[in-house]
């Protein structure tokens, strides 16, 4: 079997539960920003509370990450993903019920440490199934699943935050956390039954497409001019690491306030009600999507990931600079949150190809494992630093700022860090 057709097998295999997975994620994880807009005033939260909140998600998620992705090693990855979801719907729902900060505030910690795992759990996994040279593609069609959670996510948060309001008496916003709490508990059937840990376990490949597959995977080990493997403990301990993973802090820090003040953001431009809101909040999400397929297909098609990756970040941090300066004006703002997407998507998949193109085996584990833990602080921190910025000035035009110069110092280290990483490959110890 030609080998395109052989990984289009797979893809159409795989990816789609992955995707699914991915997208009840990211609804769950972020309906809180549609949501605030409704719970922060009738729960008489103040900016920095719901700030503190939504960053508290990342103490869990990077507490237990780390952990978790070195279990998934242990255990699998179908185990791994089927406790994943069935503690995603649990507090979720929880969320659905709270009255108070504290009930905010541990509930988003507890979720983020449910879902801790899953995205460097789903790279490691991926890379069992895909070599290298195809692998963009693969992590862009699975990240395609965030732009297209948002696209969702906003309009069906404004719809049902909207339709339902009142009904039973209960508020639309905490219909909203508990209806979306239920796609969960279904995929994680759909997991357990669809998700086969390697090539040698899946009984709808035949032998020699198996052996193609580990061959191919082989390869790249076995490719003299590719990275040596290294233990856990070395990878954890190279500064090279910790520089991609400020690059991977800047970029879920900007992404995560795309999506958690964007609503926001809208709202102040002029963006009118929950329901109008929820559905501007989709257009960059739109956009985001195309960037991130078609800046993936350009990586794969010139084997460049670098730059797929720096230039998209620069023109989000662009966007971030110029979104202060067209405030109040609503067709600019969301052109400008256009080109945010379009940047910080746009490198999304590229960006998360480099790790695995430089660590392999234990070393990949763990050193995926801590580059998306510096995102997911890079997350946590931004999330709290807009929302003190927020109340402090009165404004989210600081907040802008802060994205845009986050942005710049993640384009700086990934470029150092790579730099480290490829005198390594050249110049082994």
């Amino acid at each position: 079997m030609p080998r395109r057709v052989l990984y289009s097998k797979i893809g159409w295999r795989l990816l789609p539960i992955l995707f699914l997975g991915y997208v009840v994620n990211n609804l769950i994880r972020n309906n809180v920003a549609v949501a605030k807009l409704a719970f922060v005033p009738a729960l008489g939260f103040s900016q920095a509370v719901f700030g503190l909140g939504a960053s508290l998600f990342y103490v869990g998620y990077v507490l237990f990450e780390i952990p978790s992705n070195l279990l998934l090693m242990r255990i699998g990855a179908r185990l791994t993903f089927l406790r994943i979801m069935i503690l995603w719907a649990i507090f979720s729902f929880g969320l659905a019920l709270m009255n108070q900060p504290w009930h905010y505030y541990v509930l988003r910690a507890l979720l983020g440490a449910a879902e801790a795992g899953f995205l460097p759990g789903v790279l490691v996994y991926l890379s069992a199934w895909a070599p290298r040279a195809r692998r963009a593609r693969f992590t862009a069609l699975f990240m395609a699943s965030i732009p297209i959670s948002g696209l969702i996510g906003g309009p069906l948060a404004g719809v049902l935050m909207h339709g339902l309001d009142g009904a039973a008496g209960i508020a639309g916003w905490r219909w909203l956390f508990a209806v979306e709490a239920l796609p969960a508990f279904a995929l994680a059937a759909l997991f357990f039954r669809g998700i086969v840990d390697k090539p040698a376990h899946a009984s709808w490949l035949t032998p020699a497409e198996r052996s193609a597959i580990e061959a191919d995977v082989a390869a790249d080990d076995a490719d003299a001019a590719g990275p040596p493997r290294r233990s856990a403990r070395a990878s954890l301990a190279d500064p090279a690491t910790y520089l991609i993973g400020v690059q991977a802090l800047a970029s879920l820090c900007t992404l995560n306030g795309l999506i958690l003040w964007g609503p926001s953001i809208l709202k102040a431009a002029g963006g009118g009600d929950v329901l109008r809101v929820g559905l501007l909040s989709a257009l960059p999400q739109f956009v985001g999507v195309f960037a991130l397929l078609g800046n993936a297909e350009l990586s794969d098609r010139r084997s460049e990931r670098l730059w797929h990756t720096v230039v998209p970040s620069l023109l989000a941090a662009a966007a971030w600079l110029l979104l202060p300066v067209f405030h109040g004006q609503l067709v600019a703002v969301v052109i400008l949150m256009m080109a945010v997407a379009a940047g910080v998507f746009g490198a999304t998949a590229t960006f998360w190809s480099i790790p695995s193109h430089y660590l392999r085996g234990p070393d990949a584990a763990a050193g995926v494992a801590l580059i998306t833990t510096l995102g997911a602080i890079g997350a946590m921190m931004g999330a709290a630093v807009v929302g003190w910025l927020a109340d402090r000035t009165g404004s989210l035009a600081a907040g802008q700022y802060f994205y845009c110069a986050t942005s710049l110092v993640g384009v700086a280290a990934l470029l150092i860090g790579v730099r480290l990483l490829r005198r390594r490959i050249t110049q082994p110890a």
